[in-house]
């Protein structure tokens, strides 16, 4: 079997991305949070096997690699994936291009599309919703407890909603 990891993007639109993803993949070994200058300077061991999301393109061969900003326009002549630049988060381009398959997680693309454009009415701004709660408890500055988080989120992703995962002790 392939070592097969993901290496996502450390905010809420990279967690849906990667959750999305092992929806869609069962082949996933690990899941790697990082940030998009490690994956610029080349700091992150990604190889021929391993899916990039919500990431700039990296200058080493990867398996798969989705994304949606327009600075990291795809330098390689070859994607193997899916870019969109007009799309409002990674998780988007994902679900558009699988819709059928993840048809289901629809009200978590939706909530990334909001987070990742920070598109929020003033009401929203003023009482924070769950995925509200979730995106500020990943942006906390403690990486150790960042990534140990973010895979507890990825479990609790497939068996409870936003809501319930906001009022688990790790998020309050």
């Amino acid at each position: 079997m392939v070592n097969r990891k993901i290496y996502t993007h450390l905010d809420f639109d990279g967690l849906i991305s990667a959750f999305l993803m092992q929806q869609l993949r069962d082949d996933i070994t690990d899941v790697v949070f990082t940030t998009p200058q490690q994956v610029k300077l080349g700091r992150q061991p990604i190889t021929k096997h391993d899916i990039v999301l919500d990431l700039p393109e990296p200058s080493t061969n990867y398996f798969l690699w989705y994304d949606h900003h327009p600075h990291n326009r795809c330098k390689q002549n070859k994607i193997s994936g899916c870019y969109d630049p007009l799309a409002p988060s990674c998780a988007r381009v994902m679900f558009e291009k699988h819709k059928a398959l993840l048809k289901k997680w629809e009200g978590l693309v939706i909530t990334a599309d909001k987070i990742d454009t920070a598109n929020f009415t003033q009401e929203e701004l003023l009482n924070p919703d769950s995925a509200g709660m979730i995106s500020k408890a990943l942006l906390t500055k403690n990486i150790v407890r960042d990534n140990k988080l973010k895979k507890e989120l990825l479990t609790l992703l497939k068996t409870k909603s936003l809501e319930e995962i906001s009022k688990h002790p790790s998020i309050i």
